[in-house]
């Protein structure tokens, strides 16, 4: 059944492509990532790819409107987070985010809205986590220093926040990560926080043994992800009891 309604869902798309039926395009993400979950990695490509093309012509159509790039930038986001779980398709999600940023400031330019800073924080972290992942740090500390910037409430700057803390991480720079993590678990009581904080301890172990001369302490590390883990169970995060092990 599931099959049958996504092979309809496809068809109604392709009936409505050629005008560049916006309430069609609209579905095209969620019916591009079920066919993705479900092992149709290159249909789910295509969608994507045929999505964000009518995206773009709708902005060539209508140049004034600040939504149509929004949406524009969405439609890339959703493609790089697509694209980053792929093997070798890190390169590509980059492409990707940026292209999202590219929309996300033009529709910002046109006119400020809440929802196209909330992307572009979206985005810019976003690329900042890929960049990480292949050792471009330099760039991708860049790109978590733009997403602070841009976050215009206290809870999206302090995931911001957490987001440079993985990068330094990453970098097997333990010290100024926990730092940061720190100074917002001081400012909040949000679970989801304190269950990143215990990835980016994780992440600390992780490098300070694959880093040469990373200067870590794997104790000190290894009791702070532990203690956030538990502090996220506390505050109501689950699905965590079975990684307390991973950081002992």
């Amino acid at each position: 059944e599931s099959i049958n309604l996504q092979t309809a869902a496809l068809a109604i798309f392709r009936l409505h492509y050629r005008d560049s039926h916006p309430s069609c395009i609209g579905t095209m993400t969620d019916l591009a990532s079920t066919l993705s979950r479900n092992g149709d990695v290159a249909q789910a490509e295509d969608l994507f790819c045929q999505g964000i093309d009518a995206r773009k012509s709708i902005c060539e159509s209508s140049p004034d409107d600040p939504y149509n790039f929004v949406n524009l930038g969405g439609a890339c986001c959703n493609f790089g987070n697509f694209l980053k779980k792929r093997r070798n398709g890190k390169s590509a999600a980059i492409d990707a985010f940026s292209d999202a940023i590219v929309a996300l400031k033009a529709a910002d330019k046109i006119k400020p809205t809440a929802v196209a800073k909330r992307y572009l924080v979206n985005a810019f972290w976003s690329r900042s986590e890929v960049l990480a992942d292949m050792g471009r740090f330099d760039e991708a500390l860049e790109d978590s220093d733009a997403a602070i910037r841009l976050a215009t409430t206290n809870g999206r700057r302090d995931a911001a926040i957490l987001y440079k803390a993985m990068v330094l991480a990453k970098q097997a720079k333990s010290r100024p990560a926990i730092k940061l993590v720190q100074d917002v678990l001081q400012r909040t009581d949000d679970s989801d926080m304190y269950f990143v904080a215990a990835e980016i301890a994780g992440i600390g172990l992780t490098t300070s043994v694959v880093q040469e001369g990373a200067a870590t302490n794997r104790e000190e590390l290894s009791k702070l992800a532990i203690d956030w883990l538990e502090q996220a169970h506390a505050r109501g995060y689950f699905q965590i009891e079975y990684r307390v092990g991973d950081f002992q």
